[in-house]
């Protein structure tokens, strides 16, 4: 530069020196932009985690309340002009499900029969099943079970059991209705609901059919089902 009055001339500076030499200072208007970006990224990552969580299969299930398990068998008591319905029920159901060994083994305690009258529930557990007090469900196979059953949907199938009533063996179709629910995303609490129906005969189990001269049963008894099953498996 001159100290003259002669034009100043000013000596050009490298604008790429600057930039590399001096940190740039963001604004807190760049600093709110990449915050929510770093925020959405973060969002989505949990949520594709609580998204795989949600689809985990769980396959192992055991029976819990409220459960209930219903025979009904039409009835004529000696002192009513036309028969009746006996309805006998009871909530002692034990048991497991597991879907991927497709498997069953369920339990009921039939000197847990209630109805409506006193009589016949002590009838029931001392001259019908006064050596055994349970009936065993056994199922050895399932048909195959769709994808879409793990996300919610329905199943309607009919599978055939393995039923032990006093020791005797007999093969059972059950017409049932299953669907799975989801609780919490964090735990396998998965409920597995289940509704069947059936029926026999008491010669499949080597009975003669029950009477006294106080009443007589029909020879056919429908089962009902009603099952709550739950994954205890926690997920990872």
């Amino acid at each position: 530069m001159s100290c003259t009055d002669d034009e100043v001339i000013v000596p050009e500076i490298n604008s790429q020196i600057i930039d590399d030499a001096v940190p740039v200072i963001p604004t807190k208007e760049d600093q709110a932009k990449n915050n929510e970006k770093n925020y959405s990224k973060g969002e989505k990552e949990t949520s594709d985690f609580l998204l795989e969580k949600i689809h985990f299969k769980s396959t192992y299930f055991e029976i819990d309340q409220p459960s209930l398990v219903t025979f009904t068998v039409n009835e004529k008591l000696a002192r009513l002009p036309l028969p009746i319905d006996a309805v006998l029920s009871t909530e002692i159901v034990k048991g497991s499900i597991d879907l991927e060994y497709s498997k069953s083994d369920i339990s009921i305690d039939l000197h847990t029969l209630k109805s409506d009258q006193d009589k016949r529930d002590r009838y029931v557990r001392e001259k019908l099943f006064p050596d055994q007090k349970y009936a065993f469900i056994k199922i050895n196979e399932f048909p195959p079970i769709p994808e879409d059953f793990f996300e919610g949907s329905s199943f309607e199938t009919t599978l055939s059991a393995i039923v032990n009533v006093n020791g005797a063996d007999a093969v059972l179709d059950f017409d049932i209705t299953a669907q799975l629910s989801y609780i919490n995303p964090f735990y396998s609490d998965e409920v597995l609901e289940i509704t069947g129906v059936s029926e026999f005969y008491w010669s499949d189990f080597n009975m003669e059919t029950p009477k006294s001269g106080f009443f007589t049963l029909k020879d056919k008894v429908d089962v009902q089902l009603s099952l709550i099953a739950k994954s205890l498996v926690i997920r990872y």
